[in-house]
């Protein structure tokens, strides 16, 4: 694989393992992809993760994925509070929090309890008891928060150029947060990216990825975020630049004959609040593009410095359609 001047990173949540479209439109981007867990899929007996092992194992041996370390003992307590209470909002239902297992390691009596619970906990009960809309919104918060926690820790540690990259379906960045830890975020939604069709192969990826010229093309795009943020365009200017940045995305894409289809990316973005003031002439309606200001908790080791991406979000096929 050729070495670009700069090593961008994506980390790719959980969910994308099930999705072979999206990793292919990731891979043209950046130049490797961080996939916690790695290991565990390309072993796992689950059919739907043994059609990810067919080519993952491959796209480890060349280098385009890896497994990222993560160092637990790293992990702010602003995160680990954050996971519990989720934890406990998920047990919630069936009256159990997180204090509950971790009793039960070290007490034998409150072990036979808790097995005692967990085998009253049939099926039919379970769905019973459980809000599907609060389930889902906790398990959303978890893995895109782990996600972050890995994106964090590959730029903090290990000095990469790493983002964390998320399918919509499991983004909750755009859901009330009731933590006061807020921030000034500008999202900034890229309404007509062009992205690999899903029937491009994989040899049409590398041969795409070894031209030098193709990974500038997201740089391009990073600046475009960058120059936005910092309030360098008028409101006219933020569509015109962007215009010319897809249209270099289409032409490299053309001279690689590569079958493209559009997607929908959205970036968060740290702003500072003098600038923030700023974005209300900007685009909000459908476009390219819309810019829109908001406030998002961020968390221990994400940069609060103006211009640093918290993530990005690709618009995908639903993994429950997969």
């Amino acid at each position: 694989m050729t070495n670009h001047p700069r090593d961008l990173v994506a980390v790719a949540h959980q969910a994308l393992v099930f999705q072979e479209a999206a990793l292919k439109q990731i891979a043209v981007l950046f130049n490797r992809i961080a996939v916690p867990g790695l290991s565990t899929f390309l072993t796992h007996p689950n059919a739907a993760i043994l059609e990810f092992s067919k080519f993952g194992a491959w796209l480890a041996e060349i280098g385009i994925l890896f497994e990222p370390d993560i160092e637990k003992s790293a992990v702010g307590q602003d995160l680990k509070n954050r996971m519990r209470q989720d934890i406990n909002e998920l047990y919630k239902p069936v009256g159990l929090t997180l204090d509950d297992f971790s009793a039960a390691r070290e007490d034998e009596e409150k072990a036979a309890v808790l097995k005692n619970k967990m085998r009253e906990l049939t099926p039919t009960r379970l769905a019973g008891l459980i809000d599907p809309f609060t389930t889902i919104s906790a398990i959303q918060r978890m893995t895109l928060n782990l996600t972050r926690l890995s994106a964090i820790q590959l730029r903090n540690i290990h000095n990469l150029d790493a983002h964390a990259i998320v399918p919509s379906e499991f983004s909750s960045l755009d859901q009330d947060d009731e933590s006061t830890n807020k921030h000034n975020v500008v999202k900034i939604v890229v309404t007509a990216l062009p992205v690999p069709h899903p029937d491009v192969s994989w040899q049409q990826i590398i041969e795409y990825r070894n031209d030098p010229n193709s990974l500038n093309r997201f740089l391009d795009l990073r600046n475009w975020i960058s120059d936005t943020v910092h309030g360098r365009f008028t409101p006219l200017e933020v569509e015109q630049n962007l215009r010319q940045v897809l249209k270099r995305f289409r032409k490299q894409m053309e001279f690689h004959r590569m079958q493209a289809e559009i997607t929908i990316l959205e970036a968060f973005v740290v702003a500072a609040p003098d600038l923030t003031r700023s974005y209300a002439g900007y685009p909000t309606l459908p476009g390219l593009c819309s810019v829109q200001r908001m406030k998002l908790a961020l968390l221990e080791g994400e940069s609060a410095s103006e211009g640093s991406e918290v993530a990005f979000v690709i618009r995908t096929k639903s993994v429950l359609d997969a």
